[in-house]
């Protein structure tokens, strides 16, 4: 809907701005009064990162008279690959002098004010006073909530952008004429559910596209052109190339927003900083784990912060256990089985030669799967992936892509192709599945800590009637490790599954026909003597 513009117009151009404005001037909807419009228009925008950068460079083009620019950040190398407003030799300089630098470079006739704060409940109603339109880039859901929440109790129209990977969303919240963000959003979804820029992240060019888009949103509220996105959502598909506009209207059971709330990082579920603190050494979370097993040398891992996080829950609390092996992927990255092998996985896969870096890989990630399997919860999800085929993006038809079958190109039958050490995988996976249902694995509850050993890397648990050892240290095997067995007592044990079968590629160095007999031992309890290979998980059952 067309809308009265924003902002009256300044009382005249200079002969200057008359030149740099030319082409605006000649634009019938806009004219000379549109452009006295901008030069009269104060526009807060928040945010100089990916899409602040296009919005303001192009705001600053397009003449409006004052930017104030909101930001405490400092300019990071990781940044330069998409917020174009910062350049090398801005690198550690605060984000909003960097970027006021860069407005003067394209418009000396812009007025910049600089906000080099963080948006709270107690800073931004002031923050926000003098401004006619507020522009929000941030991508983190406390900050848009308090946004809109300032913004509507303010009255002042705000134009919202939102990037993930290669989509974007724009819309423009006014409570006066349409919707607001609460209206779209009612609640913030869990915490680490949506991933920001830095955990999943975005195409660098998409910033360009989603930021000018805002620009022009902002442009046409100021002069009162055109048909603003109030009350209706622009969704952007980069990869499709594809603009989809949704209807957006007012929650008729929506509470109305009377204040602000006290804390919003607690309101959408973020830990304080305090209590991040507080927690720092004795939790760890799923992302954290994740990045545990991928990112650190597997001598580095934290046996006991494995143990803790596969197991901590309420004990009513049902759980569901998967591993990173599909690639649409928890956070946007690898999956484990590429983050352990990685380009090894192109190359390295033939049987016939012996690769070190694939045998580690296929070492590990048999054993995060077992780990996973017997700890994580109830439910096991299993995903077709790399193990199963070529480690390439797969994208099957679906309406969001056209029902394209441009990307749906995963080489299902390298995991069929004996030859290839993708079977291998295949064949433990089957195995692993066959074992847990054997022993209902997923029905057991209660697992029991036998043994956490940092140092050696050995981690032994009893669940249900089966007792787990594994050994993750890169190079030692233990030839005779007392595994206790208290809760099962005393009496005969066998092997019942190991990932060390050269079924899949193990070297069999442990025997299912074997019988260890566990007894009490003074100073030991109850157990037996075995021996574990290094990177190798063994099963026990009472027999």
């Amino acid at each position: 809907m067309a809308l009265p513009p924003l902002v009256e117009p300044a009382a005249e151009l200079t002969n200057d701005e008359v030149r740099r404005y030319s082409r605006h001037l000649i634009i019938p909807e806009v004219g000379m009064i549109g452009q006295q419009r901008l030069k009269n228009a104060k526009v807060l925008v928040i945010g100089a990162g990916g899409l602040g950068s296009p919005a303001l460079l192009y705001l600053a083009a397009a003449g409006v008279g004052s930017l104030g620019i909101v930001d405490f950040d400092e300019v990071d190398e990781s940044n330069l690959q998409r917020q174009v407003i910062h350049g090398q030799s801005d690198l550690g300089v605060s984000k909003a002098r960097s970027a006021a630098a860069s407005v003067a470079e394209v418009n000396p006739y812009v007025e910049v004010v600089l906000h080099e704060v963080r948006l709270e409940t107690d800073n931004v109603l002031e923050v926000f006073a003098d401004y006619d339109l507020i522009l929000d880039g941030t991508d983190n859901f406390a900050t848009r909530y308090l946004v809109n929440d300032a913004a509507v109790l303010l009255g002042k129209p705000y134009v919202w952008g939102s990037i993930f990977r290669f989509e974007g969303q724009v819309s423009v919240f006014w409570a006066k004429h349409g919707p607001q963000y609460r209206d779209l959003y009612p609640e913030p979804p869990p915490p680490g559910m949506v991933p920001s820029c830095a955990e999943g992240g975005v195409l660098g060019v998409l910033c360009a596209s989603v930021g000018s888009i805002m620009s022009t949103e902002a442009i046409k509220l100021i002069t009162g052109i055109g048909d603003p996105l109030v009350g209706r959502l622009m969704v952007y598909d980069a990869l499709e190339m594809r603009y989809d506009t949704l209807k957006v209207s007012r929650d008729p059971n929506g509470d109305p927003v009377t204040g602000l709330l006290e804390d919003y990082q607690a309101f959408c579920g973020v830990l304080s900083d305090e209590a991040a603190d507080a927690a720092a050494g004795s939790t760890i979370s799923v992302t954290e784990l994740d990045g545990m097993l991928k990112e650190r040398r597997d001598e580095d891992w934290d046996m006991g912060k494995m143990w803790y996080e596969l197991t901590t829950r309420r004990p009513q609390e049902k759980n569901i256990g998967y591993c990173e092996s599909h690639d649409q992927a928890l956070v946007g990255d690898k999956t484990i089985m590429f983050w352990l092998a990685d380009k090894e996985m192109y190359w390295g896969m033939n049987r016939a030669y012996p690769n070190p870096a694939v045998e580690r890989a296929m070492a590990l990630h048999n054993m995060i799967r077992l780990v996973t399997c017997s700890l994580a919860g109830e439910g096991y999800l299993n995903f077709m992936g790399n193990e199963f085929g070529h480690p390439e993006w797969i994208d099957f038809p679906r309406e969001g892509n056209g029902w394209s079958y441009k990307y749906a190109r995963r080489q299902w039958s390298l995991c069929d192709n004996e030859m290839l050490k993708y079977a291998w995988l295949r064949d433990f996976d089957r195995a692993m599945l066959k074992f847990a249902r054997k022993y209902r694995v997923l029905s057991k509850r209660g697992a029991v800590n036998l043994w956490v050993d940092q140092e050696r890397k050995l981690l032994a648990f009893c669940k249900g009637d089966i007792i787990y050892l594994f050994n993750f240290h890169p190079t030692e095997s233990p030839t005779n490790f007392f595994l206790p067995t208290h809760p099962l007592g005393a009496g005969d044990y066998r092997a019942v599954f190991t990932s060390d079968d050269v079924s899949f590629g193990g070297n069999g160095n442990i025997s299912e026909d074997y019988v260890y007999t566990a007894k009490d031992v003074p100073g030991h309890g109850v157990g037996f003597e075995v021996y574990i290979p290094s990177r190798t998980a063994v099963a026990f059952k009472h027999v």
